[in-house]
């Protein structure tokens, strides 16, 4: 199958190569999913045109950390406190959470990075009450074709969403295996698989050590955690 040429024609470049450099006015020739060349004129006759005339044209940026599920949620924390959010967003929005709801924030979030030209995203998701939120969390970034590192949060959220209560102790351990051998069997796709421990400096520290062991174990593109915030940070003693 022929790829897919598009010329982006005329806009002023921002290449961050700095073979590149600056172009006042540059053509930019994308050969399916990759950039051929960057020059300030190509001669690409079969490739259909966009104007870049009067536009910026540079790579998209990367979000290195994001809770994408809580795109719906994001105007009620504008006043909060780092403790209204443990309390509020993480002991009580979280466990109310359905697998619908993940998907909508998880989807609307990678829009809305995707319109800001945020291309690639590092999704720290513990927001995952069941295997359903999973999967919902997974497919709501698949959907909108952005690139980036899924990281499966061993958070474990308070149970009000009543199919979390009946979930057997430990189900994350098989959760997380499943997650990674049906959703990202191929590590070459857009979105790959990362791994998000429970919160390492408010947890035993052999507890830590073994989530990271799996995260490896998984062959994590990106293991994501939140640090100096706990008793370590403290000089607590477990």
């Amino acid at each position: 199958m022929t790829e897919t040429r598009t010329l982006l024609k005329g806009g002023r470049v921002l290449s961050l190569d700095p073979s590149i450099g600056e172009l006042a006015s540059g053509d930019v020739l994308i050969e399916g999913t990759r950039i051929a060349a960057v020059a300030p004129t190509i001669d690409a006759p079969d490739a259909e045109v966009v104007d870049a005339t009067d536009c910026i044209v540079h790579p998209g940026y990367v979000d290195t950390h994001r809770h994408v599920w809580q795109t719906q949620l994001r105007s009620v924390a504008t006043d909060w406190s780092l403790f209204d959010y443990f309390v509020r967003m993480r002991s009580i929005y979280s466990g109310c959470y359905g697998p619908e709801d993940v998907w909508l924030g998880n989807h609307v979030g990678a829009l809305e990075a995707l319109n800001a030209g945020i291309t690639t995203m590092v999704d720290h998701c513990h927001i995952l009450n069941s295997p359903e939120h999973s999967d919902a969390a997974v497919t709501g970034l698949k959907d909108t074709g952005i690139r980036g590192v899924f990281c499966y949060g061993f958070f474990d959220n308070p149970p009000q969403w009543p199919g979390a209560r009946t979930l057997p102790d430990g189900w994350r351990d098989a959760d997380v295996r499943r997650v990674r051998a049906e959703h990202f069997a191929s590590d070459d796709d857009p979105l790959v698989f990362g791994f998000a421990p429970a919160e390492v400096t408010a947890m035993p520290f052999d507890l830590a050590c073994a989530e990271i062991a799996l995260a490896r174990e998984l062959a994590a593109h990106r293991i994501s955690m939140h640090v100096s915030m706990g008793a370590y940070d403290a000089g607590g003693q477990f």
